[in-house]
């Protein structure tokens, strides 16, 4: 046999040898399977709000997923903030999650002179779990029948209109301080911490 046809044949055999040795190896040092407890998963909103519900929703397909318990803990206040503050300061091993809006980490970083975290250092993304739609809505039997209604009255008699939002940079409150500017008309912000349940 040639030199040059046997060098490389004696590297392909090395090489197979070295492959089939790793995979006979045991996996000694794998991970077990995540989770092998529990997870808590914070709402930073009160009972009943849109991502208390949607959460709860999926926590009951996680725990069939995961064969785990799942704990939605509600911490609201704050416009979220106080609730991805906890979840920022716990300990880093996966258990803790946080289902936030926006709110709490896109807007209020730039709303606020100081948070007690950096979402951008101490969170880390997984996914997006849904959507929900804002809806402008008035007392039917009181308010305007229109949006071109409502603005004339807050023109006219601005004492008048109040908006509820569910904090301070919520895409709520955003989107009327939107409406405001583009209307050039100015109503009062008044942020609830939960749902306004009937008596």
């Amino acid at each position: 046999m040639h030199r040059r046809a046997f060098i490389p044949k004696c590297i392909a055999v090395v090489a197979a040898l070295a492959c089939s040795t790793i995979n006979r190896q045991p996996a000694l040092a794998q991970q077990p399977a995540w989770p092998t407890k529990e997870v808590r998963i914070v709402v930073p909103f009160a009972p009943g709000t849109a991502p208390d519900v949607m959460l709860r929703t999926v926590a009951e397909k996680l725990m069939v997923t995961w064969g785990k318990g799942v704990i939605v803990e509600n911490t609201p206040g704050a416009s979220g903030t106080i609730g991805v503050g906890k979840v920022s300061k716990a300990t880093p091993d996966g258990y803790t999650l946080v289902m936030s809006g926006d709110a709490a980490v896109v807007v209020a970083p730039s709303l606020f002179k100081a948070l007690p975290y950096d979402p951008v250092k101490d969170l880390a993304p997984i996914i997006r779990v849904g959507r929900t739609p804002n809806i402008l809505v008035v007392n039917a039997e009181k308010g305007p029948r229109s949006l071109k209604e409502l603005i004339e009255l807050a023109r006219t008699r601005p004492e008048l209109v109040t908006f509820n939002s569910a904090g301070y940079g919520t895409s709520q409150h955003i989107g009327i301080e939107l409406l405001q500017q583009a209307a050039g008309i100015k109503v009062l912000h008044a942020p609830k911490s939960g749902p306004t349940l009937p008596e």
